[in-house]
């Protein structure tokens, strides 16, 4: 009889207990849409929307013109003199002017909304016996204006809607002891678990308002701007995921602030404490990660090892040069710092077997040479990169602001994709003209030749490079490490908060 009488009190308590829940939840939605706060950030998150996608648009759009100059500035050096390429980079002259092999780099149109690192991408490479010439950033920053940072999308987000997040839950326990609503209401039949759930799900419906308005307000000022974001499915694949990622963020933060206001006992104090930590995370810890990932694994620019690698292959060449005249005269006979039988050179069967071999040996060694400075660069690089990142991923905002990024390939993604697609060339026009160039220097004493073997190779028969997709599935799958952190931390944040308010003293 007893279980038989415990059964239906037990099948009454269930809906009870999800009656409470909704009925918190509806009235934190209520109290969050009507207070103040939440009226002004919205408000300001929708007059800064059009604004951000303004500049977004006219950067994007202004990096698109400059793209289409240069692939038309290529074409027609293609169609003159320099279309037949000797494999070397004479200066002032456009015989033989390297830039027609040229990859130039177009922006991504998703850039509107996250700027990530499109803009400070190489504008081109070039293609030059040494290696790979990089070319300057595709927008260059020359006003102290630029130097404060992007307003965009992602900034929007990760600022503005991550201090609202912060700022409608620091209250959300603290709060609700001072003014006496937290030991009436859990005088109630209602848990803590479920007290806690409804002000999540109040906060997580409240959050969402804003975060609509930002991405509706956004779509529709690109549109109007001139940039069609949403040209295909896997477009709107791309804006759902960064909607999600966003909400994940803000739910973060926003689960942050309960488990601040959980373990003080004063709003005021919450309020403080929330403030620091989010200055700090969001503000403070990013830059700092990236300053002291230099401090403890520093590396050289690159301009630095472009500079190192230009020096070292004109050392390397002038010794290869020397080295053809060392072969000229033991095969001609002829004396030191003259070059009286030039004419004849591309008869003298003799020599041309001698140089071809000198030029294997002078290849082999420059590709070792600075293949090291490259591939030491690289990994020093490389191990910089993941300590700037083991400590930024303390901060929600810099894991949101990555995966944002690689979701809108504007990330460390796109760059090493083009860094592949670059490289893959380079071996191509490596095996195709650098390495057996049909022309080169002959230095012999104080006297020097341009030795032209043949007239050169013509563009169309050099390998075409081909630029890296924007793949949606690469772009999530680059971006799937920074979304699992993500959720990891909000899930962490949420079951501490359970955790401290379930030991939480209401008196």
């Amino acid at each position: 009889m007893s279980a038989g009488a415990t059964t239906p009190r037990s099948r009454a308590t269930v809906p009870s207990q999800w009656q409470a829940i909704r009925a918190i939840a509806q009235r934190e939605i209520i109290e969050h849409l009507s207070s103040l706060r939440f009226l002004v950030i919205t408000a300001l998150v929708l007059g800064l929307a059009p604004l951000s996608v303004y500049v977004g648009v006219r950067d994007w759009q202004g990096r698109s013109a400059d793209c289409q100059r240069r692939v038309a500035e290529r074409e027609q050096l293609a169609k003159g003199p320099a279309g037949m390429v000797r494999g070397m980079d004479l200066p002032f002259t456009q015989e033989n002017d390297l830039a027609v092999l040229r990859a130039v780099r177009s922006p991504v149109r998703w850039s509107v909304l996250v700027r990530g690192v499109d803009a400070d991408l190489p504008a081109w490479w070039d293609f030059t016996p040494a290696g790979i010439s990089v070319g300057p950033p595709a927008t260059q920053t020359d006003r102290l204006a630029d130097v404060y940072g992007a307003l965009d999308v992602e900034f929007l987000v990760r600022v503005v809607l991550g201090l609202l997040a912060v700022l409608l839950a620091f209250d959300a326990v603290a709060g609700e002891k001072e003014m006496g609503t937290l030991r009436a209401v859990l005088a109630q039949p209602v848990s803590r678990t479920s007290f806690l759930t409804g002000k999540l799900l109040g906060g997580l419906a409240t959050l969402l308002v804003p975060l609509l308005v930002l991405f509706l307000a956004a779509l529709v000022a690109a549109s109007l701007f001139g940039a069609d974001l949403l040209e295909s499915a896997a477009d709107l694949g791309r804006l759902a995921a960064l909607f999600a990622v966003a909400l994940a963020y803000v739910m973060t933060l926003y689960a942050f602030g309960l488990l601040v206001s959980a373990l003080v006992t004063r709003q005021k104090t919450a309020l403080v404490v929330v403030l620091v930590c989010w200055v700090l995370l969001t503000l403070a810890l990013p830059p700092m990660a990236s300053l002291l990932a230099r401090v403890v694994m520093p590396a050289p620019s690159l301009q630095t090892i472009e500079a190192q690698k230009r020096i070292t292959a004109e050392a390397l060449e002038h010794e290869t040069e020397e080295a053809r005249g060392a072969a000229y005269r033991e095969v001609t006979g002829e004396a030191e710092g003259r070059m009286s039988k030039a004419s004849s050179l591309t008869d003298d069967t003799a020599l041309q077997a001698r140089l071809a071999e000198l030029q294997a040996k002078a290849w082999a060694r420059s590709r070792r040479t600075l293949g090291e400075i490259q591939s030491n660069w690289e990994r020093r690089r490389a191990a910089q990169d993941r300590v700037a990142w083991v400590l930024a991923s303390c901060s929600p905002g810099a894991v949101f602001a990555r995966a944002a990024a690689e979701l809108c390939d504007v990330g460390d993604g796109q760059r090493r994709r083009w860094e592949e697609a670059t490289r893959w060339q380079a071996g191509q026009l490596e095996r195709a003209l650098f390495e057996n160039p049909p022309a080169f220097y002959l230095r012999n004493g104080s006297a020097s030749i341009f030795f032209q073997r043949n007239a050169g190779m013509p563009v169309s028969d050099l390998p075409v490079f081909t630029p890296p997709r924007q793949d949606m599935a690469a772009s999530l799958a680059q971006a799937l490490p920074s979304l699992a952190l993500l959720l990891v931390l909000m899930v962490a944040l949420m079951l501490a908060g359970y955790r401290a308010f379930a030991r939480y003293d209401v008196r």
